[in-house]
């Protein structure tokens, strides 16, 4: 009767039912598998970009890098290495778009600097250039990659006065700059040295270490009998190839692994000795033993896209064609 044609409808719609969340269940499984080899293929494709961004290889870089960044705009390390590779290959409007997603996203002080460079290399304002680089600034005034950036924006410009602050304060923060090189070796650098070394020194309450890595002895010494560091002065021995004071300060840092002053000292000074295997040995013992130490053990150096990896340096880049996220 009437309740057997309900049930046999009842029943005939189930099963149709049934047959449609099959169908449903089906689509999205793969949907969901044509999305996770999507996200295989961008991850694959920036793998392949960064890896010829570190070989140097930038023209092959470009067409991974824009790939991954197609597949998942929303990854914003893809579009930091696709707006580099893009930089590198001298395709200025692609690297703007895409270091503009990168800042937007993250709103972090090197992809504000980044998008500055390519704001000023496709044409746009001043303001629109100067917008950025503030930025950046506002976010980390101490930034190193940040203040390199400026200085060579601001001159491009015509800011010199800006320009050579920037320099300063890197300098004047970083003092193991001063012995890079790179001052002697790049006549952009050494055209600015001696200036960026005065302003520096302004810049410095306790200046023995900026003297003693401009290799200024003397001065060193002086400042360090005054300075209120009471390593100052055996450290500027050592560094001036006193054995004794070396041997001393080596001693010090094996008596005390956990000194965040040191270790890092006994770390640099042997290097500068020649004694790779004791640096080595210091250095693991900072990076392993204290956390959140600036340059540990290291001198900063500033890294073009055509120098030379450096041994027992920590990079600042300068120049945006092999930057990645590290």
């Amino acid at each position: 009767g009437i309740s057997d044609a309900l049930f046999r409808a009842e029943e005939g719609t189930q099963r149709r039912i049934h047959a449609v969340v099959t169908v449903a269940v089906f689509a999205g499984v793969v949907a969901a598998s044509l999305a996770l080899v999507r996200i295989e293929s961008a991850v694959g494709s920036h793998a392949e970009a960064v890896l010829a961004l570190r070989d140097g290889d930038y023209a092959a870089a470009l067409e991974p890098a824009r790939a991954a960044a197609d597949v998942d705009p929303q990854m914003v390390p893809y579009q930091v290495t696709y707006g580099i590779a893009a930089a590198a290959a001298g395709e200025w409007e692609e690297a703007e778009v895409a270091f503009e997603a990168a800042a937007t996203a993250d709103d972090l002080p090197e992809s504000w600097t980044n998008l500055a460079q390519a704001r000023l290399e496709v044409g746009r304002s001043d303001g629109e250039v100067l917008e950025a680089i503030d930025r950046a600034r506002r976010l980390d005034d101490g930034n190193p990659y940040v203040l390199l950036g400026s200085a060579v924006l601001y001159e491009r410009l015509g800011m010199d006065e800006g320009s050579r602050q920037a320099l300063a304060q890197v300098m004047a923060r970083n003092p193991t700059l001063a012995g890079d090189p790179i001052w002697r070796t790049d006549p952009w650098f050494a055209d600015r040295y001696d200036d960026t070394y005065a302003a520096a020194l302004e810049r410095t309450a306790d200046p023995w270490q900026l003297q003693m890595f401009a290799g200024d002895l003397e001065a060193a010494r002086g400042s360090a009998a005054v300075s209120p560091d009471p390593m100052a002065p055996m450290v500027v021995e050592a560094w001036s190839g006193d054995e004794a004071a070396l041997a001393e300060l080596q001693e010090m840092a094996l008596g005390d692994p956990q000194s965040n002053t040191s270790v890092p000292w006994a770390a640099r000074v042997s290097a500068k000795a020649g004694d790779k295997e004791m640096a080595d040995r210091f250095r693991s013992m900072v990076i392993f033993g204290l956390e959140g130490a600036a340059l540990p053990g290291y001198e900063a150096r500033i890294m073009g896209p055509e120098r030379e990896e450096l041994d027992g340096a920590l990079e600042l880049r300068h120049g945006y064609g092999k930057n990645d996220y590290r």
